[in-house]
């Protein structure tokens, strides 16, 4: 049974803004309401092969932006956007792979400006039949938000190989299909007449060989949500930090669980303060190695060793990185962005490390003041 069945009827008779899905001819220009048709920072469009999607894109390593004002007032929104993952995503291929055969990891994130992490996450369209595709490309985070869970590829997928796309396989040559949509459904507390939200792909190779699109992309600006007690709190979590899509009921939607602990809110915070144990790090070793890894190109080897430092770390750094990823400039950025990306593709086999992954994940999109002193002393050993 979906966790947040609630939300669904809250959401009968809101206001759409954005751009809403047309069941016989999509509508690339994303007009819903043509007073609250969001900016976008890049136009590209394009058709699917088989002539049945339009769609924003194609895209690569880019980072696109979705702007919308003149919301009414509301205390949360939900995003949804229907996701074009295109051709030979390699998804959460390991460091010691990527860094010798040059594939993967292939990410997707998805955040507020400005604000929370909504997704971050990698995606697979390496096919089992034919064979010979590369096993180490045939693993996906999606739709787990525990970082390094190694799902099979297309999981969670709303379609599979419905577009058109194609790719080339040697020996006897072929074309395979790849292609893969999913109907992101994302809810986030938010206040104000702007909503901006940023999405990008990293660790792509050429257009011909990996690229990414989106089409049906809106916001649903909300007053509020369904109440939600500690029992569906306990439920959501458990069901968050062991996501099997097979256990699970396959007609809920993989954001269900997460959207129920947003919902929580305060009670959310005080269920996690209560029952998810901190695996703290040294906050002066953490940060020193985060200043390091800063440096600028005097400091070359005391940067890469930050670096490595970082890394070692393991995967309770990972609110530190991302933090410092927001504060940082261009070439910075992308550096704790790697380091992010080689964390991301480690299976977390301790419980209570996966607790603590999970809690600060969802503790960041509640984003209140209290969520955020809790997410601290998760990770943070004084």
């Amino acid at each position: 049974m979906g966790i947040c069945r609630p939300l669904v009827a809250a959401l009968s008779g809101m206001v759409l803004f954005g751009c809403a899905a047309k069941p016989s001819a999509p509508d690339v220009s994303c007009r819903f309401n043509q007073s609250h048709e969001p900016w976008l920072s890049r136009d590209d469009t394009d058709v699917s092969p088989n002539g049945r999607v339009k769609f924003h894109g194609p895209f690569g390593n880019n980072a696109v932006i979705a702007q919308w004002t003149g919301l009414p007032e509301h205390e949360f929104v939900r995003i949804d956007v229907d996701l074009l993952i295109l051709r030979s995503w390699d998804g959460s291929v390991a460091f010691e792979f990527a860094k010798v055969k040059k594939d993967g990891p292939d990410y997707f994130r998805l955040g507020v400006v400005n604000g929370p992490t909504l997704v971050s996450t990698t995606f697979s369209c390496q096919p089992d039949d034919p064979p010979g595709f590369n096993d180490y490309g045939k693993f996906q985070n999606y739709p787990s938000f525990v970082p390094g869970d190694r799902l099979r590829p297309w999981t969670g997928a709303a379609e599979k190989n419905t577009l058109g796309y194609h790719y080339p396989k040697l020996g006897p040559p072929f074309l395979v299909p790849m292609d893969a949509t999913y109907r992101l459904r994302l809810l986030v507390p938010h206040h104000g007449e702007t909503l901006a939200v940023q999405m990008e792909a990293l660790g792509l190779q050429n257009l011909l060989d990996e690229n990414w699109g989106f089409r049906d992309i809106r916001v649903v600006p909300m007053r509020s949500v369904p109440a939600v007690d500690d029992a569906a709190i306990a439920a959501a979590f458990k069901i968050a930090c062991n996501f099997d899509l097979s256990e699970n009921d396959r007609s809920a939607h993989p954001d269900e669980t997460i959207n129920t602990l947003v919902m929580g809110m305060d009670k959310t915070v005080a269920w996690i303060a209560q029952n998810v144990q901190p695996r703290g790090l040294s906050s002066k070793a953490v940060e020193a190695a985060i200043r390091d890894a800063g440096g600028d190109d005097d400091h070359i080897r005391e940067r890469d060793a930050a670096i490595e430092i970082l890394a070692g770390f393991g995967p309770a750094v990972e609110p530190w990185l991302r933090d410092a990823k927001k504060r940082a400039p261009g070439e910075q950025r992308e550096r704790f962005e790697q380091v992010l990306g080689r964390l991301g593709t480690i299976t977390i086999t301790d419980d209570g490390l996966r607790r603590v992954a999970l809690a600060t994940r969802v503790l960041e999109i509640i984003g209140t003041p209290e969520a955020l002193q809790v997410r601290h002393h998760l990770v943070a050993a004084e």
